[in-house]
């Protein structure tokens, strides 16, 4: 006699019942008799996370690292971070060491969000100097695109946020440098933003300063001819941060001095001697090339600013390369060199860029080195940057600014007061800014009075 539906679903019932039994029976630890079951993640996330970091499975080690990305992009963890530092920062070191490239790619960014969550400490330094050998490892011989540029990306945000320590910081750029003349195209736009984010925070030491400087100026300025279009709008950033920390770098004349780089105006055309230098950088030979008996080689800012209006201006091929552009490109191209022409003062001027908060302020970014700066964390943070800019303190330390915490609301007569450009306030604001920028100019020109 057939069964009715009723009895069939009863029976479906049970069998549904029997199976999540089984599931919730194997979620359990058998290691040890009374063991409790498996954490659970609404309860506590990261002891779940470090828990699947244990499996052997990589798929369900990928899942984990997934969600650890998820979860501290979403908000500011610093707590929760500070409690697990120690067991996360053990297994991704582990996966650092044996995983497969995606693996490696996730906890290259999950370390990088963890030092940015819990900015700079006694703990932090320990660590980066723990992981950065691993991540040279990884970013210098792994073949696998996205976990090179991840690894690339986790090396220099370590190196900024964790060690101020000027050899050091010297030593991460020279291994960027090298990365620069051998990578592939994602992985070199990210060596270029990274070299942009150190040389920021650090001056070359010891002597031969100007020729330091100098082969860091070919090795970006030959990029501007690079087949990828991120490439070359990574090393015209590095270009122009270069110039905004360590002042006006470039010979203003081509009649000046005849030992400088020339920018090739087609294909066929090569670079002068400033290829065989940046190749030397990237061989190791750094010093043979600032002990020679020549002097550093220059680059003529007319002829970089030309090469930059090249590129604000280009149409849908690529004169040198022969590439053709696809509308993103060329409008991401266009786009990238008008504001870096402006901010090498070849172009219509600097735009300051504001970003706005939770509570109605901003943060105002006056200057091409917090932009990249604040490109290289929006990287990081992703979808979670405006949270974490209204809460770390590791942001709020680096740019300056202590964000409101609770909306502000004014009358016409207050904006008047404080918002109108010839308010007392924001003429104050002028004047302060105006006396930075004076202290900046002096600082340059002490810098570049040093003499070698």
């Amino acid at each position: 006699m057939a069964k009715s539906r009723s009895a069939k679903k009863a029976e479906k019932s049970r069998a549904q019942k029997e199976r999540e039994w089984d599931d919730d029976a194997s979620s359990c630890s058998s290691r040890e008799t009374g063991e409790a079951c498996s954490p659970n993640y609404e309860e506590n996330p990261l002891e779940f996370i470090c828990e699947a970091l244990y499996e052997k499975r990589a798929s369900v080690r990928e899942s984990a690292l997934k969600i650890l990305v998820e979860f501290l992009r979403s908000s500011y963890r610093y707590g929760e971070c500070d409690s697990w530092k120690d067991t996360l920062s053990q297994q991704l070191l582990s996966i650092l060491r044996k995983g497969k490239a995606k693996e490696v790619d996730l906890a290259s960014t999950s370390i990088t969000l963890i030092v940015a969550t819990l900015g700079a400490s006694d703990w932090t330094t320990g660590t980066v100097n723990e992981f950065l050998p691993m991540l040279q490892d990884t970013m210098l011989n792994t073949k696998q695109a996205a976990a090179k540029a991840s690894a690339t990306r986790a090396y220099g945000m370590l190196c900024y946020i964790g060690s101020d320590d000027s050899e050091t910081l010297q030593t991460c750029i020279g291994h960027l440098t090298k990365l620069v003349s051998t990578a592939n195209a994602a992985a070199k736009s990210e060596a270029f933003n990274m070299l942009a984010l150190l040389l920021s925070v650090s001056a070359p030491v010891g002597s031969h300063i100007s020729s330091r400087m100098s082969i860091y100026l070919q090795s970006f300025s030959k990029a501007l001819d690079d087949e990828s279009v991120e490439v070359r709008g990574a090393a015209g950033n590095a270009l122009v941060v270069l110039n905004e920390n360590f002042g006006d770098i470039f010979i203003e004349d081509e009649s000046e001095d005849d030992d400088r780089v020339r920018f090739p105006q087609n294909g066929n055309e090569t670079y002068s001697n400033g290829s065989a230098a940046v190749q030397e950088l990237s061989n190791g030979a750094e010093e043979k090339h600032l002990n020679g008996s020549r002097d550093a080689q220059k680059i003529c800012k007319d002829a970089l600013v030309d090469k930059m209006n090249q590129l604000a201006t280009t149409s849908w091929g690529d004169e040198s390369t022969g590439k053709r552009f696809n509308k993103k490109e060329r409008s991401a191209q266009k786009s990238t060199f008008r504001h870096l022409l402006g901010a090498l003062g070849g172009g219509a001027g600097f735009k300051e860029e504001k970003i706005k908060l939770k509570h109605g302020d901003a943060l105002i970014l006056e200057s091409q080195s917090h932009r990249m700066v604040a490109a290289a964390f929006r990287t990081v943070f992703a979808s979670g940057f405006q949270v974490h800019i209204q809460h770390n303190h590791l942001l709020h330390e680096i740019f300056g600014y202590e964000p409101r915490q609770e909306k502000v609301r004014l009358n016409a007569t207050q904006k008047r007061m404080l918002l109108s450009p010839n308010s007392p306030f924001k003429k104050s604001q002028a004047q302060q800014r105006t006396k930075g920028r004076v202290q900046k100019n002096a600082a340059k020109l002490s810098f570049l009075s040093y003499d070698d």
